[in-house]
């Protein structure tokens, strides 16, 4: 059984707990890093159907579009967040 799922992707920047001043600051902030983040997490759907067939296609065809479910996450879940991939800053962003 093959299942279609949708993943939520949370970005975080790390931001220093200081501040920098001026032009200092500015290049400081344009060579930071992205990190990226995949946190896992649970949609829950209730889904008015005559049978399980029924519930199921109406969640394939529609779910997280015509119909919404609730977003179960709690603070376990960012702790096994996986890390998926970091971003450089550009060249052009890198020269403020």
């Amino acid at each position: 059984m093959t299942s279609d799922r949708r993943l939520v992707k949370n970005v975080y920047t790390l931001i220093p707990p200081f501040k920098l001043t001026s032009e200092r600051a500015s290049r400081k902030d344009n060579m930071k890093k992205t990190y990226q983040f995949d946190v896992p997490c649970v949609y829950y759907y209730e889904i008015n159907a005559d049978t399980e067939v029924q519930a199921r296609k109406i969640l394939l065809d529609k779910g997280g579009l015509d119909i919404e479910g609730n977003l179960c996450l709690d603070e376990d879940n960012y702790k096994r967040a996986e890390l998926v991939g970091v971003l450089q800053p550009q060249a052009s962003e890198q020269k403020g």
